[in-house]
């Protein structure tokens, strides 16, 4: 039973193999020429796909690059453009949301709770009730 061959180098590799003893068996295998040109046809179209998918990868690697150079250079560009906006307007300027830029609005402090007094804890205000008499 033939294998199934499922990958692309595998049936290349298959073709390349059986052309060699086709061509040299031309002569004594007549009702196989035209299939043994249609391999031949079949493997040049296969070569040429191979070397078109390199040259693609290879241009999408370099189309890659430069997309990369270009989006570093854009927030680059958006860096200096918010710091010149800041330094314009002043980094507390509302007109600075126009640009999509926060400006600064200040830090609200946490409030520290005052220090409780002996006087302040609930404890002791019980503690220091007087009792009522009994009577």
């Amino acid at each position: 039973m033939p294998r199934v061959l499922t990958r692309q180098g595998d049936v290349r590799k298959e073709l390349e193999d059986i052309l060699a003893p086709l061509e040299a068996n031309a002569a004594d295998l007549p009702q196989l020429e035209v299939h043994r040109l249609a391999i031949v046809d079949v493997l040049q179209d296969i070569r040429s796909f191979t070397a078109d998918q390199d040259i693609f990868r290879a241009n999408k690697q370099q189309t890659s690059k430069r997309l990369r150079a270009a989006i570093d250079k854009g927030r680059k560009l958006l860096t200096v453009a918010r710091v010149v906006l800041k330094q314009h307007y002043g980094s507390d300027n509302e007109k600075l949301l126009e640009f999509g830029v926060q400006p600064f609005r200040g830090r609200s402090r946490a409030q520290t709770p005052a220090p409780e007094t002996p006087e302040d804890k609930p404890q002791d205000r019980l503690k220091a009730k007087p009792s009522e008499p009994e009577s």
